[in-house]
């Protein structure tokens, strides 16, 4: 309006068109942007470096127990951002140790990265390491009792019902 009323008092069209040209800049500009995030929500774009970074400070922070981790993959889905990785564990670890600290790491990178859903597999070291042997085994030593994974079923399906005839 600024920009017709003065091309009518100078009686050129120049600031009209001026206007217009930065009114179309910024539409155009404006566009990029939208497609721009349009287009990494469209191709599962993974996370910034900033948060995979603060993902990879969380796993390390439980060494010696994690040995390292492999296949992280990291994505938005709308709002969520969804995290997969496999953990390397001791192979001397019980499973129940192994879903123990599975389970913490996933939890402090939920509260560490909001909006996120974490899916640790755990899995066990393949290396021979004899260097390591002793190390490992008094870091899988039994779990103290009392403790959620001192709890944890000892025999394979003590933790299903049996459900033998009970259609």
């Amino acid at each position: 309006v600024a920009a017709l009323a003065a091309s009518h008092w100078q009686g050129r069209m120049f600031y009209d068109r001026l206007a217009a040209a930065g009114v179309g800049t910024w539409i155009l500009i404006s566009a990029w942007r939208i497609f721009g995030r349009a287009l990494d929500a469209l191709s599962d774009r993974g996370l910034p470096q900033e948060t995979r970074g603060k993902i990879d400070r969380i796993i390390r922070s439980h060494s010696p127990q994690v040995l390292g981790y492999h296949r992280m993959r990291t994505r938005r889905a709308g709002p969520h951002r969804l995290v997969d990785l496999h953990l390397v564990v001791c192979k001397e670890m019980s499973l129940a140790q192994a879903h123990e600290i599975s389970d913490r790491i996933e939890q402090e990178i939920q509260e560490g990265v909001r909006n996120s859903d974490v899916t640790i597999h755990a899995e066990p070291c393949t290396r021979e390491c004899p260097e390591r042997v002793e190390e490992c085994r008094h870091l899988c030593r039994p779990p103290a009792p009392g403790s959620a994974a001192a709890q944890a079923p000892t025999e394979p399906g003590a933790d299903v019902p049996d459900r033998r005839g009970s259609l």
